[in-house]
């Protein structure tokens, strides 16, 4: 199904959800955030931990790489790949651009789609709230922390192809579950050279978020901004509440 309606950022026609979140942070902390190390980002300000995805382990984030728009090659013994390109259980070295090479684990017991250890544990029951509204069957759900004073420069996730809101493509559902008004979320929906779209995703809302496309996040606050990342299969039910 092709859509000639292509949104960038919209908010979801959901009523927004505010919760006590703080038992989910502490249990996160103790897991340990996994960093995402890319060129848009400085070490360590950039982190992840799954809820649902590709292993049953909430620190390990891949993908299969058939679900990704992998460019791989082999020099002198070592593999080189796009940005998170999950390719096997082994340690491979990722070559992002020219002089920018850094290590990361891969995948995954199985590489089946799976709810993470934790999901079902106490603690995590909130968050089964925020989840609810949406009406959707899940890909992949993560949180995703921006450190205090941290910014992910402009870029687009496009690795993935999967991106979309017709039918059977994933549509990425922001969910802020930390954040204040000194954390921003930008897009440019004309590209790079284009306008800049700024806006503060608020607390409790919903929001989708076109990753293919050209984006950034900035923190200029003093706490973590933290968001819940769902990776909805697209339906007629989501379009209704993403297009309005």
């Amino acid at each position: 199904m092709q859509l000639g309606i292509k949104p960038n950022l919209r908010e979801l026609k959901l009523s927004p959800i505010q919760r006590d979140y703080k038992k989910v942070f502490n249990h996160l902390d103790a897991i340990g955030w996994t960093p995402i190390e890319t060129k848009n980002t400085k070490k360590g300000e950039w982190g992840m931990i799954s809820l649902r995805g590709y292993s049953s382990d909430p620190r390990r984030l891949g993908k299969p790489a058939d679900q990704c728009k992998a460019a791989v090659f082999e020099a002198e013994g070592t593999v080189f790949t796009r940005p998170n390109a999950a390719m096997s259980p082994s340690l491979v070295k990722e070559k992002v651009y020219d002089g920018y090479e850094f290590t990361q684990h891969y995948l995954n017991e199985t590489g089946e789609l799976q709810d993470c250890s934790i999901r079902y544990g106490d603690i995590f029951k909130v968050i089964e709230d925020v989840l609810e509204p949406l009406p959707c069957e899940f890909q992949r759900i993560r949180f995703a922390k921006l450190t205090a004073g941290g910014y992910l420069e402009p870029h687009t996730d496009s690795i993935d192809e999967s991106f979309g809101i017709q039918n059977g493509a994933v549509a990425r559902i922001a969910i802020p579950l930390q954040t204040n008004e000194k954390c921003t979320f930008s897009v440019w929906p004309s590209g790079p050279e284009g306008v800049e779209r700024q806006l503060h995703l608020k607390q409790g809302h919903y929001y989708y978020t076109d990753v293919f496309g050209w984006h950034s996040i900035k923190n200029d606050s003093r706490i973590d901004r933290i968001h819940l990342l769902v990776d909805c299969y697209s339906n007629r039910e989501l379009r209704r509440l993403i297009l309005g």
